[in-house]
């Protein structure tokens, strides 16, 4: 049972009244016995004081008592100086005076009085009135125990039990115990169970521990009747009653005992023994609370966070949780520490938290050490420093705690160490973690760490899926999809996605507008999948956003839309989406969805730049050339050209040819112009192919460089362009017709190995470029 509290420790008592009546006031009237009390006869004086304070023949009045008390003492009546130091000690019809209670008592002792010995050595035991001195205490309590006095038996029980004043003795303590409780002494009564619970100082024996708690419990002792409860409960001793434990709870509760009212609310808040009521449990722990009991005040903060059985308010939550960390209360600190990290109820402090969570941990909180872990590990209030976090992760692994123990295994694959993470991860999904399961899940899936093995893969979110763990069943659920150590199943797939959409898994929302979009289900429907991305895309998930900007931007199941195409663009610009910042970009430059924006479009650009998208390293190329929403600046322009024509975009390569052909950004260089010229024509660019032509004509130190022009500009005919005819005519000029002939074949063998197969497509085609290559005839004169 939850929250269960029994009591352990020995019920030390002092001042036992029990006054006493002489034999001989039964044989006499009230008037008689006040005749002669008014008379100075001392006898009648005390039994006068204890018709007052019994009040059974007289009106209880604590003042007479003490009076007549006082007045019998002054003739040395033993027992009424014994009996006026108990008024004394209550502040009974007197002014509480602890010293004048144990002066009474002396006298009383030393008038051989065996309750003022008895209580005599109780007030020397406890120090109150008097010095403390338990040499005083066990003489004065000897001197009683052995005229058989029950109170005196019982506090030697006590100092026997503790090693107060003499070696602690657990057998002894049991056997003066056993005398006292013999004798009808409840204190005893209670303390000779709680041995026989535990095993102290005799044999361990439920059965014995509950008939002594039931014989103290009938005499009104609460923590017996608690404890009595605890066995009821467990059915140690008693027969397993959880209604009579819980009547038992709550009779020692309703005397006041604060323990009983934390076993009262966690049986309301339990249902055992009684109906499941929060709101009882919320008061009991409340009385509990009041009473100073630490449990109960941790218990009602924590109702007060959860907004259990009560509405929720965080900062009552810290009232409570500050009163039982006042008390050293182990969970209340780590609580309490919890509110100050986040702030929530309370001003942040995170000194402060960091400081309860190390008190917590002092005092071995397994969830301190954890939140140590945490505090480490993300730097709150400290430096972070990862050796510390596993540190702390691992003292709350090895304690049990779950998900200390994840952490480790998190810390050890980050570190490499597969074996260890395998084995924390392992006592993690033991103990229900679906993370873990996951993550181990994921490490066979994907060969991280290990070799890959599907089955295994499988078998852990086959776990996961049984669990309801979203991520697991998602994997699981692409594995049937790729058909990855399963046959392939797009139905199990789309089933699989479809038990977690609704929980919101993004992930699954996203495979579920795949297999629409792409139609692997044989049922290809576009309007379909753009609903599944945008139900993802409206949580968060940026792959989603992503294709919901592009289902708008084309059309597809819906109407071309560019306002929502540049706002899911953008969101998932927003999240780091690589071609979500491109095109957002794009939408700007291309005034999609909004006015054209160059400036805009050069930030979104620069953006994925920054993680080398090749289209915005073309167009910031361009950019930076034109001076188009930026300051020209063509040494930028002919950076970002490179770094798109060293990651083989053709028209990055055409463009940064013409800035080696320019001296745009870079001094001319041609041999630089002809090597990007000739990459870009390899991939079929024309304007390039044109471009060499040029370049070749131009430059009179190649080799050759009229065929090489020739053969240029008949390839970049054939690719389409238009060859100005002038060009063409110069070069014509410069070749031999064998040299034209070279030309057409050296560009045909180049046509065909590079070209033909996909201009052709398998039909018949040939090399047929659009120039006039006839050189014109010589115009011959008549001899005149």
């Amino acid at each position: 049972m939850k929250n269960l509290i029994l009591v352990c420790a020995a019920i030390l008592s002092f001042a036992a009244p029990a006054p006493t009546i002489s034999a001989h006031a039964f044989d006499r009237t009230i008037e008689d016995v006040r005749e002669d009390a008014e008379g100075g006869d001392a006898q009648s004086q005390y039994d006068l004081g204890v018709y007052y304070q019994e009040g059974q023949i007289l009106p209880r009045s604590y003042f007479e008592a003490a009076k007549w008390y006082q007045r019998a003492a002054d003739q040395g009546y033993a027992e009424a100086y014994n009996n006026l130091g108990v008024l004394y000690q209550n502040g009974l019809g007197v002014r509480r005076d602890a010293a004048k209670a144990a002066e009474n008592y002396r006298l009383a002792a030393e008038a051989g009085n065996d309750m003022g010995q008895a209580n005599l050595g109780g007030m020397y035991l406890g120090g109150m009135g008097i010095e403390q001195d338990y040499a005083l205490a066990l003489e004065w309590s000897q001197k009683a125990a052995e005229q058989g006095q029950p109170l005196a038996l019982h506090n030697l029980g006590y100092m026997h039990q503790e090693g107060l004043g003499i070696p602690k003795d657990t057998q002894a303590a049991f056997g003066y115990y056993k005398q006292a409780a013999e004798a009808g002494y409840a204190q005893s009564q209670f303390n000779l169970a709680v041995l026989f619970h535990y095993g102290t100082g005799v044999d361990q024996s439920f059965e014995e521990a509950a008939v002594w708690y039931e014989k103290a419990a009938e005499k009104g002792v609460p923590a017996a009747k608690n404890n009595l409860g605890v066995l009821y409960r467990n059915g140690t001793g008693v027969p397993a009653d959880h209604v009579k434990a819980f009547e038992l709870y709550d009779e020692a509760a309703n005397l006041g005992y604060a323990l009983a009212w934390q076993n009262v609310a966690a049986a309301y808040l339990n249902g055992t023994g009684v109906d499941k009521d929060l709101g009882a449990a919320f008061r009991a722990y409340t009385e509990g609370a009041k009473l100073g009991l630490a449990e109960a005040q941790y218990r009602l903060g924590e109702m007060y966070s959860l907004g259990n059985g009560v509405r929720q308010d965080k900062r009552r939550a810290a009232t409570w949780y500050k009163k039982a960390a006042a008390q050293n209360h182990a969970s209340a600190k780590n609580d309490l520490a919890a509110l100050y990290l986040n702030g929530d109820g309370i001003d942040q402090d995170i000194e402060t938290a960091v400081k309860l969570f190390e008190e917590a941990a002092a005092l071995d909180h397994v969830s301190a050490f954890y939140n140590l872990g945490i505090v480490w590990s993300n730097g709150y209030g400290v430096t972070a420093n990862q050796h510390q976090a596993r540190s702390w992760f691992l003292q709350a692994a090895r304690a049990g705690h779950i998900a200390a123990q994840y952490e480790v295994g998190l810390k050890e694959a980050e570190a490499g160490n597969t074996d260890a993470a395998i084995e924390w991860y392992t006592k993690a999904s033991e103990n229900g973690h679906g993370n873990a399961t996951y993550n181990l899940g994921v490490m066979y899936h994907f060969g991280s760490g290990v070799e890959q093995d599907l089955p295994k893969a499988r078998a852990y979110y086959e776990k996961g899926l049984q669990a309801g763990h979203a991520l697991s069943i998602n994997n699981l659920g692409h594995m049937y999809m790729q058909g990855q150590g399963v046959e392939k199943d797009i139905g199990k797939a789309k089933e699989l996605f479809l038990s977690i959409a609704d929980s919101g898994n993004t992930q699954a929302l996203y495979n579920l507008g795949h297999i629409s979009e792409t139609g692997l289900d044989g049922n290809q429907d576009f309007a379909s999948a753009l609903k599944w991305y945008e139900k993802a895309a409206r949580l968060g998930n940026k792959d989603s956003q992503f294709r919901a900007a592009v289902f708008f931007y084309n059309g597809a199941g819906t109407e071309k839309n560019f306002v929502r195409a540049l706002y899911w663009f953008k969101q998932a610009a927003l999240q780091g989406h690589l071609e979500g910042i491109y095109n957002t970009g794009h939408m700007y430059d291309a005034g999609l969805g909004v006015p054209v924006d160059n400036q805009e479009a050069v930030k979104w650009f620069l953006k994925a730049a920054e993680q080398n998208y090749l289209l915005a390293l073309v167009n910031l190329g361009v950019y930076y050339q034109n001076g188009s929403g930026v300051e020209q600046d063509h040494t930028k322009a002919f950076d970002y050209t490179k770094r798109a024509a060293d990651l083989g975009h053709p028209q990055a390569m055409h463009n940064l040819g013409y800035f080696y052909e320019s001296g745009v950004g870079t001094p001319v260089n041609f041999q630089g112009a002809k090597t990007w010229y000739e990459q870009a024509a390899s991939t079929g660019n024309a304007n390039s192919m044109l471009r060499l032509g040029w370049v070749y004509e131009s430059d009179e130190t190649a080799t050759d460089h009229w065929i090489a022009a020739m053969k240029w500009y008949l390839l970049a005919s054939q690719q389409g362009a238009e060859v100005p005819p002038e060009r063409v005519n110069t070069v014509k000029q410069a070749l031999t017709g064998p040299d034209i002939d070279l030309a057409y074949g050296m560009a045909e063998a180049y046509w065909v190995e590079n070209f033909k197969a996909q201009a052709c497509a398998g039909a018949a085609c040939s090399f047929a470029p659009k120039l006039n290559l006839l050189k014109p005839i010589a115009q011959q004169g008549n001899a005149s």
